[in-house]
């Protein structure tokens, strides 16, 4: 399987003043995004309260699948 395309999310084309930069991936922005929504989440009483790192998985999986879903 090849790899997923994973582009620039917000590139800066290079101008007289100032060279380009691409920024985070779209990878990293929708991490970020999912992460974003996860914080504010409740949790249910009696439910274990997921640890940093488990946010983390979570929202990395979940651009993955972004990511992938974006290329069908």
């Amino acid at each position: 399987m090849p790899p997923i395309e994973n582009p620039p999310a917000f590139p800066r084309p290079t101008t007289d003043n100032s060279p380009g930069h691409e920024g985070m991936t779209l990878r990293d922005w929708f991490a970020g995004q999912v992460a974003a929504g996860f914080a504010t989440a409740t949790v249910a009483p009696g439910t274990r309260v997921p640890t940093a790192t488990d946010a983390a998985q979570f929202a990395y999986r979940v651009a993955d699948a972004l990511l992938a879903e974006r290329e069908k």
